[in-house]
């Protein structure tokens, strides 16, 4: 009776280490994916009028990883137009698309941000936002409207 007892102890427990095992494995060996973020930028408004002659505008574009108490700037980019007559109108936006490479959903997120500064006879005003990837999609996208 007792050498039995031992045979299905000796199972039980092989039978939970294995699959325990499992568990850690999977969790362990989580495969790096990557990440697209596509940015659309366009006028929201009609800037042809004289007030807007002479006012330029440029769009900073920024991608940054964070890690438990850790943030990386991926990527940064900058669209400038010129004048913000320049910029197009929203049936036809400037596309930027950026990849990032070697994401780990369950460890990291990942945010993309955009400021959008005017600069009018010297005088400046800028403004920021931004988004947090969506974990397990592998396309985002980012619409600014300036």
């Amino acid at each position: 009776m007792k050498k039995c007892i031992g045979i299905l102890a000796f199972f039980f427990i092989s039978g939970v280490v294995t699959l325990y095992g499992k568990k850690i494995t999977h969790l362990i060996s989580e495969k790096p994916e990557n990440k697209t973020v596509s940015f659309s930028i366009y006028a929201g408004t009609d800037y042809s009028g004289s007030l807007y002659k002479k006012t330029k505008t440029k769009v900073k574009l920024t991608i940054v990883r964070f890690t438990e108490n850790n943030q990386e700037i991926v990527w940064e980019g900058v669209v400038d137009e010129g004048r913000v007559k320049n910029y197009p109108a929203s049936s036809k936006p400037l596309y930027r698309q950026v990849s990032v490479f070697n994401v780990y959903d369950r460890n990291e997120t990942l945010a993309a941000y955009y400021e959008v500064v005017y600069d009018s006879k010297g005088s400046k005003m800028s403004y920021r936002e931004g988004i947090t990837l969506s974990p397990g999609s592998k396309v985002d996208s980012l619409q600014i409207s300036i």
